[in-house]
């Protein structure tokens, strides 16, 4: 009876063993988030593209660094392009000194040519993606 007993234990506690290592080495090979995140603050959305390019050029001259793309007929401006928001939330002061209504947006993508055009700083890339994206849905 002893024997009986003693194999049911180990059994048990093997199996328990061997869980818990299945598991834990499960959780260490799946890969982490690959979700990008990109914040920035939209100026507005514009059917002539000469009140955008105005607005362009009035941003530039502040010192920050516009951006736009064209979903369907319009094209819509953005700036203080980051992946941190803090940073995009800190250019709202300059936008609210010089009268500019903003609103803030934050972009989550999965897809790996975003995430490079954001590691590497392309927005001009990371504009035409988002463009495409519009497209498609």
């Amino acid at each position: 009876m002893n024997k009986k007993r003693s194999v049911i234990f180990f059994a048990l506690l093997l199996s328990c063993l061997f869980s818990a290592i299945y598991v834990i080495g499960f959780m260490m090979i799946t890969p982490q988030s690959a979700i990008t995140r990109l914040s920035m603050n939209q100026i507005g959305i514009y059917q002539n593209q000469d009140n955008a390019n105005k607005v362009m050029e009035s941003l530039t001259a502040m010192d920050l660094k516009p951006y736009s793309y064209q979903q369907d007929s319009l094209t819509i401006v953005v700036c203080s392009l980051s992946e941190d928001g803090v940073k995009t939330k800190e250019e709202q002061t300059i936008l609210a000194g010089a009268g500019y209504a903003y609103i803030y947006k934050e972009i989550e993508s999965k897809d790996s040519a975003f995430k490079e055009a954001v590691k590497s700083q392309n927005f001009e890339k990371v504009m035409e993606l988002m463009q495409n994206q519009g497209k498609r849905n």
